[in-house]
């Protein structure tokens, strides 16, 4: 067994004893090993360690802990591209960061090993080359062994560096020469102060001086010289001189461009150590010559580009260029490789097409002659030659005497030749009039088989996959007994799909990602008749696409073929794709065995899975365990039976050995988990309301639950709240699986909550599904309208929250420009009143999933089933919400009764006119009777009835919020403020307004008006304004909270929590010595506090406590075994004020031993939620970015949230361009991971920016004449 991983905490930091294994005694360590702990860590963390005790203080002052000096980053920018202009403002706190840099390494006595800058040397003001002298002057940097220099320019720039063009401008102070006088400068300085630099990369100018000075450093062993001057040339004996004189030179990169005056030229190197060459990155550098008797690898490519050459002055110049291949043969012996391609042992002695074909792309010889000189010449010298032989002919023809008899003879015959032309014609139209040509028969054509890629990167339709027979053998051992190394997370099998062929076919695509395949196969499915196959390949990119060639034609005319297919993988540690347990949607079922991985290809499914004994492989549909031995070994083989025809997302695998319970009745309900968390009961209360659900929806729709079984499995750790797979539904654990001892009443409604939406995907998803992605919202959208009725079959009221969670959750997103129709955002679109109205009556959803079961649909298949049921033109009102982007704001006019609609944008810069049709349903104050009003015009149109002429009375339009789209004026507590504060953001409303309606929340006590103001948009209160505010909502259930109770109304317990959290965050002193004083009994072994307000006490008292007080909680969250109580206590962790603490939370994330990978957005939302912690989380995620999109994997987590929670709060000019750098590095990389919510974050910021520098004296105004 592996040894404990052992925490690393100082001695002396420790509050109580524990036994000597918890803990590595790290301060008892010698010295030296404790340095070379710490030299682990990043600059930053170097730092925040001295912070935790005095004696790491001391350490991290150690001049060996500061090895490396890197100017290479931005400081406080973190920017990716070179050269990069900033306000001059910006530039000066770079500089100011330099300079601070540079005095923190010489203060700390920094022993270097690396250094890496990029300074212009030739800057006379600001004296880049005398600031890196004075650092190695000192600082220890006699060991520097790597440096990395790009002399030529500076990292940021100020803007007036371009701008200017006077003589005195800075650009003007800068020469070329003063770079060369400066820079070997800094090199005789590092030739005296650091002899033992082995890896040098750097610009290089090739003067005399330069090689003279680079020469000196007789260690070197890794050099990159790149281009300085791209008109300056290298001549041949500077290039030999160079190689000659560094006995230790292993590697050697060469960036050179040959000027033209200097093309003909060819060089020589010679090296007695030299393994590796790259000149590939050079132009026009060509060897006559190569004495490298230890080379093994070169790397050359021939570019010569921008050069227009006359074609004699090009074969004069090809004709001195010596062939690559003689000159690889007499000079390097012990050549392995050539541009990467691995070289047969007799190269030397024979040529081959491989080997040719390299040369064709590296040699510039006359015999390997390629498109830049060959196309030009040979048309020149082809020219030439017919141009040449009439001129000679001409030449000959003159002088040349001829008789008077010849020429009547040549006249003779000419005109008898004539007369036959005439003659034979005229026979020709003679016979043509008597016997008329018929047209032979047209030879008939071959039908011509499409060939290549697909024009997109959806799969042809030339075959359709009917059902798949998989057999899976993952290896792994549920628990290891003996010796760790016996563990395999290798997975084999095979896989035979029945396809239809629909047209004549010779290539098939299928997908596959991250899967080895090893055997391919086609054969008839009637005869067996085995197709002759021309090959297959994977093509590794966005397609992930199987590309199958035949030799022989699939017949089309619905012929059934079978592909069987064999393959082997390794179980993913991004959580996708098959694990222990599988999560194939959308777009992972690929990672298991090669399919058809589109929603609209369903298919039937049967699963035989291998596994290991004490392991349980569950799948769709009930399987049948039977135990064999394979080679020696005993396996489990379990056979699960043929699965209704379904997309493969749908289809699900699992292998553990968690324990169940269950329950019997027509469909037999499972829930598996781990074995302590079933035997303690945690999965009563998700059991007990899944077959109440379950029953509820089957005599709601008419329509029975299609399998036998359905089980639902509690995973540790899956991406997801939960996956809807047809049969065997995925959850996390906290979703499923409470301890009804420790769980409140929101974790036991979350539980409904995801169960009632899973379970209404077993109808409105899995037994009709969309056909394709962009009508997700198809299956989202009735799965999250249906749980509301299946929760209340379970006793859980909850259709008022409908507003707060869905509709003002929607707005929010939609109402930036970069939102667009149908994204996930919008899947509750449903919800305007129209929609609500139409399925008020369950019957047309009876009638949508009878119609279309087992089949794929698009959106205008369910407005058709309405239009039936209805007889109302459902799509021509649905059209501008479905296709169109964002939604309406209803503007009226109450003393003229005039209406107007346009598109509601935060930033209105353009709205695309077109008008929507508006359902709204209003009343006046003097008759409270809901009346409606359909607008289906951009307007203005005048409607009497909205005309207020009595002072006392008011009007109020979209009642109850059954219509998606925002109104003035409105005059209905939650929705008012809501709507108040977005028209604000928008500039539609004076934010003082909003502002003052927040005055009558003082004596509110409802959950909807005091939640819609919580999480409004806009400002952020002032403690002392809601501290006011706040304080008799606290006083209403103060007694409920000394006496450790909640109200009996759902609401109320929600405002409760609402209550403690804002009293306590704005610094009531009420609020804070109850939560300081229950946490101090938790502490003292007596939790007296009710599970519904343990998060928010833990939160608060945590924030008013030390580190004792935090250790104790991390202690509690690392012991404690029910998800809802760790979930608490996670999130009260990152509710410390203590930067350090944070700090530390923060690494915890990316270590899934301490925070599992599952809950690390989560906790950095949770932190970027804490003022305090919302740049250091911001710093991480931006820091971290390529490490948390590559180790966690794409489909892990959901980084759209992660960054919507850290840059929520983003409103400066410097905020917004880290953003757009983040931006543009993904756009460097060619990654789009996240880029839609990366551009709604960068729009919001704008507009934040924008609101406030219009509104801040407005705001900050009002709140002083408020308090």
């Amino acid at each position: 067994m592996p040894q404990r991983k052992r925490a690393l905490v100082p001695v002396n930091t420790r509050r109580w004893v524990k036994a000597d294994e918890d803990y590595f005694p790290f301060n008892s360590l010698p010295v030296e090993c404790q340095l070379h702990v710490l030299s682990f860590l990043s600059e930053v963390d170097k730092c925040n360690s001295a912070l935790v005790c005095a004696s790491w203080s001391c350490l991290v002052r150690s001049g060996k802990l500061w090895r490396v000096a890197d100017y290479s980053r931005r400081g406080v920018f973190h920017l990716g591209q070179e050269g990069l202009l900033v306000s001059n403002r910006e530039f000066e706190r770079w500089k100011s960061w330099v300079h601070h840099y540079t005095h923190h390494l010489i203060s700390r006595g920094a022993s270097l090993v690396t250094l890496k800058a990029s300074f212009d040397l030739g800057d006379q003001c600001n004296k880049w080359g005398e600031l890196l002298s004075h650092l190695l002057e000192n600082v220890h940097c006699r060991d520097l062994s790597h440096l990395d220099l790009n002399w030529t320019f500076t990292l940021l720039e100020p803007l007036d560096l371009r701008v200017h063009t006077s003589s005195s401008s800075h650009q003007d102070n800068i020469t070329k020469m003063d770079q060369v006088n400066n820079f070997q400068i800094l090199m005789a300085r590092l030739v005296h102060s650091c002899p033992r630099i082995t890896k040098m990369r750097l610009h290089f100018d090739w003067s005399e001086t330069s090689v003279s000075l680079i020469t000196q450093f007789q260690h070197l062993r890794i050099l990159e010289l790149k281009y300085f001057w791209v008109f300056k040339g290298v001549s041949p004996n500077t290039l030999q001189t160079l190689t000659k004189s560094l006995p230790n030179l292993k590697s050697l990169t060469l960036h050179v461009l040959v000027p033209l005056r200097n093309l003909g030229i060819s060089y020589t190197l010679e090296s007695l150590s030299l393994e590796f060459l790259d000149v590939s990155p050079s132009r026009g550098l060509v060897f006559s010559c190569l004495n490298l008797p230890a080379l093994r690898e070169l790397r050359a490519k021939k570019i010569v580009r921008g050069i227009t050459l006359d074609r004699r002055t090009r074969l004069r110049i090809q004709s001195r260029w010596p062939c690559l291949y003689q000159v690889l043969r007499e000079g390097t012996p012990k050549l392995q490789a050539l541009n990467n391609e691995r070289l047969l042992p007799n190269w030397k002695e024979q040529s081959y097409r491989e080997l040719t074909s390299i040369l064709q792309q590296s040699c510039y010889c006359l015999q390997h002659l390629d498109s830049w000189l060959w196309s030009q010449t040979a048309g020149c010298l082809i020219t030439e030659f017919i141009l040449g032989s009439f001129s000679e002919g001409s030449e000959m023809g003159k002088g040349t005497g001829i008789s008077k008899a010849v020429a009547i003879g040549i006249g003779v015959l000419t005109v008898s030749s004539l007369c036959c032309l005439v003659l034979m014609a005229v026979m020709y139209k003679i016979q043509i009039d008597k016997y008329p040509p018929v047209n032979p028969p047209l030879p008939s054509k071959p039908p011509v088989l499409p060939t290549g890629l697909p024009p997109s990167l959806r799969l042809p339709d030339n075959v359709i996959p009917e059902s798949y027979k998989v057999f899976l053998q993952p290896y792994f051992y549920p628990a290891i007994t003996n010796n760790y190394t016996n563990q395999s997370f290798a997975f084999t099998g095979n896989s035979t799909v029945r396809i239809k062929c629909m047209t004549d076919s010779k290539t098939v695509f299928l997908h596959v990602l991250d899967l080895n395949v090893t055997t391919v196969e086609v054969r008839k499915s009637d005869s067996n008749v085995k197709l002759s196959l021309g090959g297959y390949r994977i093509h590794r990119n966005e397609s992930n696409f199987l590309e199958i060639q035949l030799k022989d034609v699939m017949s089309g005319n619905e012929t059934y073929y079978d592909i069987f297919t064999e393959f082997e993988g390794e179980l993913q540690n991004d959580l996708t794709g098959f694990l222990a347990t599988s999560l194939m949607k959308p777009t992972d079922a690929r990672k298991v065995f090669p399919c058809f991985d589109e929603p609209a290809l369903k298919a039937e499914f049967e699963i035989t899975v291998i596994h290991r004994p004490d392991t349980t492989a569950l799948s769709n549909q009930k399987g049948a365990p039977d135990t064999t031995e394979i080679d020696g070994e005993e396996w489990v083989v379990t056979t699960f039976p043929k699965t209704p025809i379904m997309s493969t997302y749908l289809l699900a695998l699992t292998v553990s050995d968690f324990t169940f319970v269950s329950k019997s009745s027509a469909i037999r309900i499972n829930i598996y988990g781990r074995s302590e968390a079933i035997n303690a009961g945690h999965a009563d209360y998700a059991l007990e309301i899944t077959e109440k659900i379950l029953n509820h929806y089957q005599k709601l729709f008419e329509l029975k639950y299609s399998l036998e079984k359905i089980d639902q499995i509690a995973l540790p750790d899956i991406s997801v709240g939960a996956m809807e797979n047809w049969g065997l539904i995925s959850y996390q654990e906290s979703g499923l699986l409470i301890d009804k001892n420790m769980a409140s009443t929101f974790d036991q409604e979350r539980v409904a909550t995801l169960i009632a939406h899973e379970l209404a995907h077993q109808w409105f998803g899995n037994l009709v599904t969309m056909r394709w992605w962009n009508d997700l919202w198809l299956n989202e959208g009735f799965a999250t309208y249906m749980s509301y009725f299946g929760m209340e079959a379970v006793g859980w009221n909850l259709r008022d929250l409908i507003v707060l969670r869905e509709i003002q959750t929607a707005f929010q997103v939609d109402s930036l420009n970069s939102s667009h129709p149908l994204s996930m955002q919008e899947n509750y679109i449903q919800t305007s009143s129209e929609i609500v109205a139409l399925f008020d009556d369950v019957a047309h959803k009876k009638t949508y999933l009878s119609k279309f079961q087992f089949q794929n649909v698009v959106y205008k298949d369910l407005w058709e089933c309405l239009k039936q049921e209805t007889s109302k033109d459902v799509e021509a009102f649905m059209s501008t919400w479905i296709k169109e982007v964002g939604y309406p704001v209803v503007t009226i006019i109450t003393q003229t009764g005039e209406l107007t609609q346009e598109q509601f944008l935060l930033k209105q810069s353009w709205g695309h006119g077109i008008a929507w049709q508006v359902d709204i349903r209003y009343f006046v104050s003097s008759d409270f009777v809901v009346k409606q009003d359909l607008l289906k015009v951009n307007g203005p149109v005048r409607r009497p009835h909205f005309q207020i002429e009595k002072k006392d009375e008011w009007l109020l339009a979209n009642v109850d919020c059954a219509g998606f789209f925002r109104v003035i004026p409105l005059i209905n507590r939650g929705q008012l403020i809501d709507d108040a504060f977005n028209l604000a953001r928008a500039s539609r409303l004076n934010v003082t307004i909003a502002l003052s309606l927040t005055k009558y929340l003082i004596n509110e006590t409802e959950y909807i008006p005091w939640e819609s103001a919580l999480k409004k948009p806009g400002p952020s209160h002032p403690h002392k304004y809601l501290r006011k505010q706040i304080t008799p909502l606290y006083k209403h259930f103060e007694e409920y909270t000394k006496n450790g109770t909640i109200p009996e109304k759902h609401t109320d317990q929600y405002n409760q929590v609402n209550a403690i959290s804002v009293a306590c965050s704005h610094g009531l002193s009420s609020c804070i010595t109850m939560a300081s004083g229950l946490f101090r009994d938790y502490r003292n072994g007596t939790n007296k506090i009710h599970p519904n307000l343990r998060k928010e006490i833990y939160c608060s008292a945590i924030a008013a406590g030390d580190e004792d007080d935090w250790e104790f909680a991390w202690n509690e969250y690392q012991r404690a075994t029910a998800p809802a109580e760790k979930d608490k206590l996670r999130y009260a962790l990152s509710c410390t004020k203590e930067i350090w603490l944070l700090n530390r939370y923060l690494q915890y994330t990316l270590d899934p031993s301490k925070i599992r990978k599952t809950d690390m957005v989560s906790t950095i939302n949770y932190i970027a939620k804490n003022v305090a912690g919302q740049p250091l989380a911001w710093d991480l995620v931006r820091g971290q970015w390529s490490y948390i999109t590559q180790e966690y994997g794409v489909g892990v987590i959901s980084l759209g949230s992660l960054l919507d929670a850290v840059t929520k709060r983003f409103s400066t000019d410097v905020e917004l361009a880290e953003l757009r750098q983040l931006q543009k590095e993904q756009d460097e990389n060619d990654q789009d991971i996240a880029a839609q919510a990366l551009e709604q974050v960068i729009e919001r910021t704008e507009a934040n920016i924008e609101w406030v520098k219009e509104n801040k004296q407005l705001v900050k105004d009002w709140f002083i004449g408020e308090m």
